[in-house]
Formats: structure tokens, C-alpha cells, sequence
């Protein structure tokens, strides 16, 4: 009765509208409507690994909608997306069993499965490029007594940062990865527990290949005390590395503001393109600036990178949640540790970034409700300064593939999912699919341009 039941009503939706998330979201919506004949049960919701794609689908649908449904979208917390679809005629009435609801979705699926998109996939690094890898915040832990489970009494995992790493390790070879970078907030909340797991993760890459650490607000205090981040990554544990070219000292206060590691250099070499590549702390002061813009000068041959924690997002300090999305994009104006002593990225751009004739990209994450953002800008010697954003926080990955074409060096920037490889057509807040698979270039003249204002 049932299975006759969905039948009949899919039959009602166009041809057009019949794709696999869509099918989920219409299951769901027949749960509801067969609410009635089941026992109490929670309310109707798509799972939370199928919201950015559906969002993304459903702003490619044709106009008009299916008779008799209504699909809707309702924010949570700020930080994701829960995505619910509910039918008009039983709003007041939704009791559906999870299992049903199961059995209605896999039933949907076989039935639309008329005609499926093409998903693409990544697929291996043409043999003359190679690949540098950046982990968006992993603050998904799980487990007793984290943000998302404060009851649980569950060991701490992190699925989604598991899953980076070990993308990492076992692609290694076929992507020519060359370096990763982790963005920061490691940890969700600044206890031994989230960073023994945050270690864990990282060791599968440990000694397999270069990286190295951005500190996020999340993974010290206000005041910039990062002992804990210290205590798993300290310098001990990289300095026998031939890449490793050390770390800020620490401030007047003491190392474990600023020191042992928490601002870190990193040398590498691929072909005839030699790199440095810098990882500063969230909110950097003078004092770490200053050992940057050292660095960068001493190394001025060298092509340079630069991650830090915060850089685009909501220009102006938000006022309320809502302007965490709905606030004017740029480079952030406010800053979260070191108080007084801290630069926001606006200064950082004034007192380091744009300073340096070698300086290709600077890389940041922070912005859950951002998600993704680029920007370019010119330098004060006339180089093209690119800023990446990305912060995705439901399991999305970036790689950036580069081409040496003689003078200059062409990349193209990959989101996927590690997990199907599958390639990021949008998320819920940027749905354009080109902000998330692009591509730009760099020259690999690395002086001052003459005559540059």
C-alpha cells in the first residue's frame, strides 16, 4: 500500500525535476505525508552529507514546482545548514518513524533513478603538475563532551578530519602532493582530549610528507596562550626535518605566546621552483610580523605562501548572527586574541602581506558562514597578491594543482569530497560552482617590478 502510495505521487513530479538529492528531499516529504498511518517519531530532515548538494541542485531547478509539495530551508546555529522539507497538508501533524522514512527514501531513489546528472570526480595529476593541499578548520569532533555532543559519554572522534588525512597519505603519489597546510582551528574546543585526537589525524602524514600548522583562535586563549597547541606540535617534533626552517621564539612574555612553533617556516624545493612558505597564528602581533617580514626578505628568491587562521569574511565586526552572512565581504577589520597587541588581517595585509615582491597567496579559514571567498590584490611592487578562503566545515577539501608554464605558473584550485572524490558544484551560502573550482596564475619574477607604486 504504501510503495503503491509513492509511486503514484512521483509520478506527478516533471521529468526534469527527477535527480537523487531532489529524491531524498520528495521521500522525506512523503514521510510526512504518511505520517498518519505511522507511530510518533522525530520530524522529517535530510542528512546532513546531502544538504550542500541539495542546495546547490536546487537552485538549478526549473521553474515551477512539483503539485502539492513545498521545500523550504531553515537555518540553525549559525554555523550549518540543517535543511527540512515539509508538506503543506500535514505542517501540524509530522510524526514519522526514522525507519520509514528509510525505506521511503531508498524506494524514492530506485524509482528516480530515470535520470541521474553526471557527477564529476577528480582524477589523478597530469604528470608534469603538482599539488598543495589545504585543510579547512576541523572543529567537527564528537564524543563526550564536545560542543556537538556535550552529554555523550562516547570516545572524541573527528570523522571529517580523519578522512582529510588519510586522503592525504593514500593520494599522495597519484595527486604529486608536494606540502599540506592546515588553516587553523584544529581543535574545537582547547582541551587535551580534541588534541590528542588533532595529533592522531596529523601522524598519518607525519614523516610522509611536508605541512605545517596555522594556530587558530579556537586552539589558544584570548590572550594567546598556546601551550596546548605546543605540547602536540611543538618545534622538537619537526626540526630534524631538512624542510623545517624553524619558529618564531616567542614573545617578550614567554614562548608560550607566539613560540615554539605556533609560527612556523617551511622550505621546500619541486623542479626548478623553490618556496617558502610561512604559517602565522591567528591575529599575529608586531613582534611575529616582524620575523616574517624577515624571513620573507632573507628568502626572496624564493616563491612564498603564507596561511593564517583569519583573512575574508564579514569586513566590519558583526553585529548579530545574521550579519555573520549577510554582512559586506572583505578583509576582516576585527580581531579575536592577543587584545591590544593583535593585528586584524586588514593590518596584517598593511604590515607584512603586501610588502613582499615574492608573496603569491595567503591562505585563511575562520568563516563558517562564509564558507569560501577569493580576492586579489595588488602588491606594493606590483605583484598580484591572491587571498583563498575556505572554511567548509562538513567535509569539503581543497587542493591546488600547478603547472609550470617557463615564466609562469598556471593553478587550478579543486574542492572535493575526499571521502567519492567527488567535485564541489556549490555549497549552501556560495552556490556558484566557480568559486569553489577555479583557476589563476602567477609570474615567477620575483623582483620588484620597475616603477611599481
Amino acid at each position: 500500500m504504501i510503495a503503491t502510495k509513492i509511486q503514484n505521487r512521483l509520478h506527478q513530479i516533471p521529468q526534469a525535476w527527477r535527480s537523487s538529492s531532489l529524491s531524498l528531499a520528495i521521500a522525506y516529504n512523503l514521510g510526512a505525508e504518511l505520517a498518519p498511518h505511522c507511530s510518533a517519531g522525530a520530524s522529517p530532515s535530510l542528512p546532513m552529507n546531502l544538504q550542500d548538494r541539495f542546495v546547490s541542485e536546487k537552485l538549478k531547478l526549473p521553474q515551477g514546482k512539483p503539485a502539492g509539495f513545498t521545500i523550504s530551508r531553515d537555518m540553525v546555529c549559525g554555523d550549518q545548514p540543517e535543511v527540512s522539507f515539509i508538506q503543506n497538508k500535514w505542517r501540524s501533524n509530522m510524526c514519522a518513524l526514522r525507519s520509514i522514512r528509510l525505506i521511503i527514501c531508498l524506494l524514492a531513489l530506485l524509482t528516480l533513478q530515470i535520470e541521474t546528472r553526471a557527477v564529476e570526480k577528480l582524477g589523478p595529476a597530469p604528470d608534469d603538475s603538482f599539488s598543495i593541499v589545504l585543510i579547512p578548520d576541523t572543529q567537527a569532533y564528537k564524543g563526550a563532551g564536545t560542543k556537538s555532543q556535550p552529554d555523550s559519554r562516547e570516545q572524541i572522534t573527528n570523522k571529517i578530519f580523519q578522512d582529510h588525512t588519510e586522503w592525504i597519505a593514500e593520494n599522495i603519489d597519484r595527486q604529486n602532493i608536494v606540502f599540506v597546510s592546515h588553516v587553523g582551528d584544529i581543535v574545537d574546543k582547547n582541551v587535551d582530549e580534541q588534541w590528542e585526537v588533532a595529533q592522531a589525524c596529523m601522524n598519518k602524514l607525519h614523516g610522509k610528507i611536508p605541512y605545517g600548522i596555522s594556530v587558530g583562535n579556537h586552539d589558544m586563549t584570548s590572550s594567546g596562550d598556546s601551550s596546548l597547541f605546543q605540547k602536540y606540535f611543538p618545534q622538537s617534533r619537526f626540526e630534524h626535518f631538512d624542510w623545517y626552517a624553524g619558529s618564531y621564539a616567542g614573545s617578550p612574555m614567554g614562548k608560550h605566546i607566539s613560540g615554539n612553533n605556533a609560527n612556523s617556516c617551511q622550505l621546500f624545493s619541486v623542479g626548478d621552483i623553490d618556496f617558502i612558505f610561512l604559517h602565522l597564528e591567528c591575529n599575529a602581533p608586531d613582534d611575529v610580523l616582524g620575523w616574517a617580514n624577515d624571513l620573507l626578505k632573507r628568502y626572496a628568491d624564493r616563491t612564498a605562501f603564507i596561511t593564517s587562521h583569519m583573512g575574508w569574511g564579514p569586513r566590519v565586526i558583526p553585529k548579530d548572527n545574521d550579519e555573520y552572512i549577510t554582512g559586506e565581504k572583505g578583509r576582516m577589520t576585527w580581531l579575536k586574541i592577543h587584545g591590544k597587541r593583535g593585528n586584524t588581517p586588514q593590518q596584517m595585509w598593511e604590515k607584512c602581506y603586501r610588502m613582499h615582491a615574492n608573496l603569491v597567496a595567503v591562505f585563511s579559514g575562520d568563516q563558517s558562514r562564509t564558507q569560501a571567498f577569493q580576492a586579489a590584490t595588488v602588491g606594493d611592487h606590483g605583484n598580484m597578491v591572491h587571498e583563498f578562503m575556505q572554511d567548509y566545515g562538513s567535509g569539503w577539501l581543497r587542493m591546488y594543482r600547478f603547472t609550470s608554464l617557463k615564466s609562469r605558473v598556471h593553478c587550478k584550485a579543486i574542492t572535493f569530497n575526499p571521502r567519492t572524490e567527488e567535485l564541489c558544484d556549490g555549497v549552501s551560502l556560495v552556490p556558484a560552482r566557480e568559486a569553489h573550482q577555479f583557476e589563476f596564475e602567477f609570474s615567477l619574477q620575483l623582483q620588484p617590478v620597475a616603477n611599481a607604486k
